[in-house]
């Protein structure tokens, strides 16, 4: 009985849980430098096709959160 239950409360886990895991948005963050490795700040960073984007900060950096793919 003791074996059902711990299996059961791990399906209802698996369950509730994925939907979570699934829908995580990933997050790039980086550094812009050009050739000579000077960082770039106020560089635009783009994700296409959806459009979504952010500029790098005075030292290069960026970090940018990529929405799930529509469909």
């Amino acid at each position: 009985m003791r074996k059902l239950f711990y299996l059961l409360a791990g399906l209802a886990c698996c369950l509730l849980l994925s939907p979570r895991l699934i829908a995580q948005n990933p997050t790039i963050t980086g550094t812009i430098t050009d050739a000579s490795g000077n960082a770039v700040g106020g560089a635009s960073i783009v994700v296409q096709p959806a459009g979504k984007g952010t500029t790098s900060d005075a030292d290069g950096k960026f970090t940018l959160t990529i929405p799930p793919a529509p469909g």
